[in-house]
């Protein structure tokens, strides 16, 4: 169906943008549940493009607003532990608007524009930083240069709508396309690295009640992975859920126990009247810290204008600060071989990326979201990421699964 911009929300219209949301969001749920296939997702990104280049403004404001929903309903999930779980409805629907706002744009466009704002524009919008609806993610191991080939050659069908044989061609081409297998290869570090997934749930993580024994866990880790012979052992963001260099006997042990194997792990620290996020390095017992470069927006920091950031804070997070962010990424090196630092949402960012070594060790946690498709739409960027900068990613997490991802 192709709608315009003089058509109103007819029944007919109505259903082709859900459809369209349908298709272009069933690969997330598919994977959440363990349904992992090329050939599916090939089929559903084809048909699920095929529709949304049909769609006008009108029927692209509502496939907008409902991938919006489909893709990211989960972010109002951390309101829960702001106090503010009201507010998740309000939350969800911005959301789906936003969207269905940048879908409206796009459908006003003509077939040649509208193809190339999908295909190059889309990924390029990134309302307050948050950059995760990138269409190169229905189909897992697709490049950008892959999936514009496909778009086009769906394009060339919907220009063709009336030539029957043209469309055919042209449709089933691009279903070729989407099914033409991708490989690469990085390269694994030349030492053992174990990266260690913890399943604390985020409503006791930051309890005082609950610090010794999450620290006494991570510690545990530690001296297991150094047991098996690993030279690195990666734990998650918030392994230590307090103020590290607050507590200077554990500072201590782990120096103690980085003579025997090298430690990164995610926890919090307070200077100059500032709180960054941070990852620390324990390596041959010297501590080194890696601040957060990109926080997360609305959860660390508030991406508006100063006096609404205060006023935001101070009405909704009951007066918390914005997290300080380092001014670039920190790279490290253990036994000559170097890595990059990232820390949850960053690793999903472009930035971190450039001029990146060709190993990055990133430390999530993901309990903010859980249960959620969140983290099933983290680790398809980070392999999108990873499969465009050819870089290997050694990643820790907390309530979801933990790896390397080549």
């Amino acid at each position: 169906m192709v709608d315009n911009d003089t058509s109103h929300f007819s029944t007919r219209l109505l259903i082709s943008a859900f459809t369209t949301a349908l298709l272009l969001s069933a690969w997330i749920y598919l994977a959440w549940g363990g349904i992992r296939s090329i050939w599916i997702e090939g089929v559903l990104a084809v048909v699920g493009l095929w529709l949304w280049l049909g769609l006008g403004g009108r029927g692209g404001l509502v496939a907008g607003f409902f991938v919006g929903v489909f893709w990211f309903w989960w972010v109002s999930l951390s309101f829960r532990y702001f106090g503010i779980t009201w507010a998740m409805p309000f939350g969800i629907v911005g959301i789906g608007l936003i969207y269905g706002v940048i879908f409206w744009a796009i459908g006003r466009l003509k077939l040649p524009f509208k193809a190339l704002a999908i295909g190059l524009g889309v990924g390029a919008i990134w309302p307050f930083g948050f950059n995760w609806l990138q269409p190169e993610l229905l189909i897992d191991g697709m490049t950008t240069l892959h999936f514009l080939l496909m778009l086009t050659l769906l394009t060339i069908g919907r220009y063709f709508v009336n030539n029957r044989s043209v469309m055919i061609t042209s449709f089933l081409a691009a279903l070729a396309c989407a099914w033409w297998p991708t490989s690469t290869s990085s390269p694994l570090a030349p030492f053992p690295i174990q990266t260690i997934q913890t399943n604390w749930d985020q409503e006791i993580l930051w309890s005082p009640e609950y610090q010794e024994k999450i620290a006494a866990a991570s510690l545990a880790s530690i001296e297991k992975a150094a047991a098996s012979g690993a030279r690195v052992v990666v734990l998650p963001e918030s392994a230590f859920p307090f103020f590290l260099e607050s507590s200077p006997e554990r500072i201590a042990l782990l120096q103690a126990q980085s003579k025997q194997i090298a430690i990164i792990a995610g926890s919090i620290r307070h200077e100059h009247n500032a709180i960054y996020n941070t990852a620390y390095l324990f390596d041959k017992g010297v501590m080194r810290r890696m601040d957060k470069v990109i926080p997360v927006p609305f959860g660390e920091a508030t991406p508006l204008p100063s006096f609404l950031t205060d006023w935001l804070n101070h009405l909704i997070f009951n007066g918390a600060q914005d997290y300080a962010k380092a001014d670039h990424p920190s790279d490290f090196t253990i036994d000559g071989v170097t890595f990059r630092s990232a820390i949850c949402f960053e690793a999903t960012r472009p930035e971190l990326y450039e001029a990146a070594p060709a190993f990055m060790i990133a430390i999530s946690n993901n309990g903010w979201f859980t249960p959620s498709p969140e983290a099933v739409i983290q680790e398809r960027l980070l392999r999108y990421f990873a499969r465009t900068h050819k870089i290997t990613i050694y990643h820790a997490t907390n309530q979801s699964p933990a790896g390397i991802i080549r």
